[in-house]
């Protein structure tokens, strides 16, 4: 193994130290991006994406400034940045990052506002819109105690074939009997 030039070093101590500051610049701006969004949900897709882009962060100062080494100066340097970014910068900067996030949010609540009036107002009007394309079979219902016209002079409890394959039965009521498919004999010997 061969030993480091102190001018390599320093540059690899310093990127890991400024890319702390930065990962907890990032973590500062997503933070004021909660005060808008305070759901559950916007909170673990934010701590989830600071941990991907702290270790991608981290993978890439192995990888390209460590030069395929990820060395432990390096990783106590990175969060070194982040804590200092925290007591010094972060005090004064979160603040400025809630009021900025607020500010940019108001055109996006007032469309969220507007989205959710039209939807409303849509559901209610359309609220029926199914009906409006279903084929309805217009087949005859008769009045109760009334006859089918197809039925003519029939007899009571006897089958009068409508079209093919579908019967109607005067039997005096009209309940859900009164339109059967199939033969009439069948009829008979399932009702016996």
């Amino acid at each position: 193994m061969m030993a480091l030039p102190v001018t390599l070093q320093l540059l690899q101590a310093s990127v890991s130290l400024v890319t702390g500051v930065l990962t907890g610049l990032l973590y500062d701006l997503l933070r004021g991006l909660r005060s808008v969004f305070p759901s559950d949900a916007y909170v673990r897709l934010a701590d989830a994406a600071i941990c991907v882009l702290a270790g991608g962060a981290l993978f890439l100062l192995g990888f390209v400034v460590g030069e395929g080494e990820l060395r432990i100066f390096m990783v106590l340097l990175f969060f070194a940045g982040g804590g200092a970014y925290f007591y010094t910068f972060s005090i004064v900067l979160l603040p400025l990052f809630c009021h900025l996030s607020r500010a940019a949010a108001l055109p996006a609540r007032f469309l969220g506002k507007t989205a959710k009036k039209v939807y409303q107002n849509a559901k209610k009007c359309f609220q029926k819109s199914k009906l409006w394309y279903m084929i309805i079979h217009n087949t005859y219902k008769p009045k109760r105690g009334g006859k089918h016209p197809a039925a003519g002079s029939a007899e009571e409890g006897q089958g009068h074939e409508i079209q093919a394959g579908r019967y109607y039965y005067d039997r005096g009521d009209r309940g859900a009997d009164g339109l059967r498919i199939g033969h009439p004999d069948q009829y008979e010997q399932t009702h016996q």
